[in-house]
């Protein structure tokens, strides 16, 4: 799979991740997913959590993605005048939240906190970059696409 040259890494990677999900949800739970479940660490991860601009987080609600309940949301709205601070705050507070299992994030607001997502290093939420419709996707910074690269001994 990581070994194919693919232009939408993020995206395949990304429907990749949500069938899991899907597949691990509650609703298609078998005795011998459970297994499997706790092994990935999703044992109570079951959100996907969205950090980006007005636009891209509208659209991925509108889907289904996010939620907002009496503990909170799992999704920050970005724009020009939005400190890094506090995107940094948003990120810690979604990636220490346990019902979280992926985290997109655009590139963009990415760039705002790199610092800290190439210091990132749990498997549970994955972070994924995606592009939003101001700024495109630029695969140079994608800090996960990096990684995969140094694995399978590409240089950049």
């Amino acid at each position: 799979f990581f070994l194919l040259p693919c232009r939408c890494f993020a995206s395949c990677f990304l429907h990749f991740l949500l069938a899991l999900l899907h597949a691990l949800s509650p609703s298609h739970t078998r005795p011998s997913t459970m297994s499997k479940k706790k092994l990935l660490g999703l044992d109570s991860a079951t959100y996907v959590a969205i950090i980006g601009d007005e636009d891209t987080v509208t659209g991925f609600l509108l889907a289904g993605i996010g939620n907002a309940d009496a503990k909170g949301t799992t999704f920050f709205l970005t724009d020009s005048k939005t400190k890094p601070q506090d995107i940094e705050s948003a990120f810690r507070r979604l990636s220490h939240n346990p019902e979280v299992a992926i985290i997109l994030i655009t590139q963009a607001a990415a760039q705002e906190i790199r610092y800290l997502l190439d210091e990132y290093d749990r498997l549970i939420p994955t972070i994924l970059e995606i592009p939003s419709k101001d700024s495109p996707y630029d695969p140079a910074k994608d800090s996960l696409l990096k990684r995969v690269r140094r694995l399978i001994g590409k240089r950049d």
